[in-house]
């Protein structure tokens, strides 16, 4: 799935260093995240983490990055909740 012109428009208008800092603490977050794996604070971090670093692929229409990170968000939420 593909984000909507929307999307794009409003993260086009942020500020880039906002940006840059958001996607900072999600590389961070993904840091950490395979040595926490065996605790559900990992699978959190992981989920988080990708969450936080799609909008500048978004931004710089990196389309398999973007689909890779939802994919990777969908299994680590399902993963939090015990569901796989």
């Amino acid at each position: 799935m593909i984000p909507s012109n929307k999307m794009e428009s409003f993260i086009n208008k942020v500020n880039p260093k906002i940006t840059n800092s958001v996607a900072w603490i999600g590389t961070s977050c993904l840091l950490f995240s395979p040595y926490l794996l065996s605790y559900q604070v990992g699978f959190i971090l992981g989920a988080v983490g990708v969450a936080l670093i799609s909008p500048p692929c978004i931004k710089n229409k990196q389309w398999n990055l973007v689909i890779l990170n939802c994919s990777s968000f969908i299994g680590y939420t399902l993963q939090v909740f015990n569901l796989i």
